[in-house]
């Protein structure tokens, strides 16, 4: 196992994210002979290291990716969190006129159909109390309509 520069080449999981696949995959390329590594000495044993170039080669062969060698082993740079930030401030306004907007259409729903339902209730009360007075009556006057 040599020992390298390890700022110029890439881990397994650098890799792994530059190509879109896992580091079991590499891994697998890697044995496989699909993919050229060096072992190096690390903190806690040997480690793979790969050449950014031949990982942008692998990339371009096999997966038909477009990579730039010279930026994969570079950290990609800061997002500014001012466009980020009034982007997703926009998003919670509209979400929250949303809300209470519908908040707003349950409040007029409830009353119209708790109306409709009080009424229901009261017909389907008068319909049981009809019925009861009909059960009540011997089973041979049933049949006739009662006299009022």
């Amino acid at each position: 196992m040599a020992a390298r520069d390890k700022a110029a080449d890439l881990t397994l999981r650098e890799t792994a994210a530059a190509l879109g696949l896992s580091v079991g995959t590499i891994r697998g390329h890697i044995r496989g002979g699909r993919l050229a590594a060096t072992q190096v000495v690390a903190k806690h044993g040997p480690e793979y290291r790969l050449k950014p170039a031949v990982v942008a080669a692998f990339g371009a062969e096999r997966l038909g990716l477009e990579l730039d060698a010279d930026a994969l082993g570079k950290p990609a740079p800061p997002v500014t969190a001012g466009e980020d930030v009034r982007e997703l401030y926009e998003r919670l306004l509209r979400a929250t006129e949303e809300a209470a907007r519908y908040k707003a259409l349950g409040a007029a729903n409830e009353e119209h159909y708790g109306a409709e339902l009080a009424r229901e209730r009261a017909a389907r009360i008068a319909a049981e109390e009809k019925l009861a007075v009909e059960l009540a009556r011997p089973w041979w006057r049933r049949r006739r309509p009662p006299a009022e």
